[in-house]
């Protein structure tokens, strides 16, 4: 799914569920009044879609992203306490004022049924990872980074993606796929949850990416930039595409994969290329061949 479109439905979803809270004091201050099932009817509808959103994104990124996953389906439940909360404040004398409609009552059998089988999916998901994660510490008692070693630079299919608009190539596994936004993303295949290898080129139109004409890097980080970073490569003859560039480091944390940064200046457009180490998977013959091959067609 396109990222626009995702953030585009968490904005949605949250600024409802924001909007959905208002609601529920209504309801409870205007209990006896006739504006109590409007209140409510809005606050079910809002709460609803919200749940819907949640889960959704939730079932699309847990496959990849457990985290991102997790956090999403803690969204669907407070979007579910929600709709408990706006049930029990059910106008107890208002009659048939206090009814639900029947659209709206199918409606949220239709959200309460979606959220049991997402629920039911998620967990044999998670049960399923953690048996293949037991399985393999079973099988392998000697911590390893990759299950089986990664197939040899030299011996793999490279294709070439060709950037028209900042006129640069660089070649890339053919197992890879590329997708153009403001940034190039190469993901490898999905293996075991993960896409690996993975890359990034970033050239944002941006003041923090058009440096002044001359700025060196190396100024360039210690002057200009706000990057955080654990480490910086001290190799100052490093180039890329016949520039100077500069290597930065991020290592790997319980939040995190380990990643590494190249930034160089053409002109007075700053080019940042990040390698990220995907479940501790990493193959510097493979990574050197990508950087290597970046180049600028005059």
């Amino acid at each position: 799914m396109d990222d626009q479109l995702i953030g585009f439905i968490v904005l949605a979803g949250f600024l409802g569920l924001l909007l959905g809270i208002v609601p529920l004091p209504l309801v409870i201050l205007t209990r006896k009044s006739k504006y109590s099932r409007l209140f409510r009817d809005i606050g079910f509808w809002l709460g609803g879609i919200d749940l819907l959103c949640f889960l959704g994104l939730a079932l699309i990124y847990y496959p990849t992203n457990e985290l991102t996953g997790i956090t999403f389906s803690i969204a669907s439940g407070l979007s579910f306490l929600f709709l408990i909360g706006i049930y029990m404040t059910k106008p107890p004398d208002v009659g048939q004022a206090g009814e639900l409609s029947k659209t709206l009552k199918w409606f949220l059998i239709t959200v309460l049924v979606l959220t049991i089988l997402s629920i039911i999916f998620i967990w044999l998901r998670y049960e399923n990872n953690a048996s293949s994660k037991s399985s393999t510490n079973l099988a392998s008692p000697t911590p390893s980074k990759t299950a089986t070693p990664p197939p040899s630079a030299s011996t793999i299919a490279w294709s070439t993606y060709t950037n028209k608009t900042f006129n640069f190539s660089v070649q890339y596994p053919s197992n890879c796929a590329v997708k153009e936004n403001n940034f190039e993303t190469i993901s490898g295949p999905l293996a075991e949850n993960h896409h690996w290898p993975w890359f990034e080129i970033y050239h944002f139109d941006s003041d923090f990416y058009h440096p002044s004409a001359g700025t060196d890097v190396y100024q360039w980080l210690t002057e200009e930039s706000k990057l955080t970073y654990d480490e910086v490569d001290p190799n100052r003859d490093l180039k890329i595409a016949g520039l100077p560039a500069i290597h930065l480091k991020n290592h790997q944390s319980p939040q995190t994969d380990a990643s590494d940064f190249y930034f160089f200046i053409k002109g007075t457009q700053l080019f940042g290329i990040q390698i990220v180490q995907v479940n501790g998977q990493e193959d510097w013959d493979l990574y050197n061949k990508f950087l290597n091959s970046f180049t600028f067609k005059e």
